[in-house]
């Protein structure tokens, strides 16, 4: 399981975090999603150019490539699971509130050494 960190605008974003939008379609460029992977999604101004520094992390399910069922070549599209909605405080930790499957998912997150 690989952690991956994305960029995302933010309708988007705020879609996600809401758990309204619950897949995500990228450009299929060499990072191998693959379901249990992490997508850590930073919100990205890009009328600002600047990340806003709320951030939420998913989980990867499923993943259809392209061509496959009708996403387009070079494309995948990706079911997520809602693991932590938070904003990046100033020593890094992720301060905010538990989503999803409760405090044992971000403890998963987590792993056994209490970082990511």
């Amino acid at each position: 399981m690989t952690v991956h960190t994305l960029k995302t605008w933010p309708e988007p974003f705020e879609a996600i975090k809401a758990g309204v939008k619950t897949f995500e379609f990228r450009r299929d460029d060499g990072r191998n999603f693959q379901p249990g992977d992490t997508l850590i999604l930073d919100e990205w101004r890009p009328d600002k150019q600047k990340f806003t520094g709320d951030s939420v992390t998913v989980r990867v399910g499923f993943v259809v490539r392209g061509p496959d069922f009708g996403v387009p070549d070079g494309y995948v599209v990706m079911a997520l699971t809602r693991a932590w909605v938070g904003r990046g405080d100033d020593d890094g930790w992720a301060v905010g509130h538990i989503c999803g499957e409760g405090l044992s998912a971000y403890a998963r997150l987590l792993g056994p050494d209490g970082d990511a």
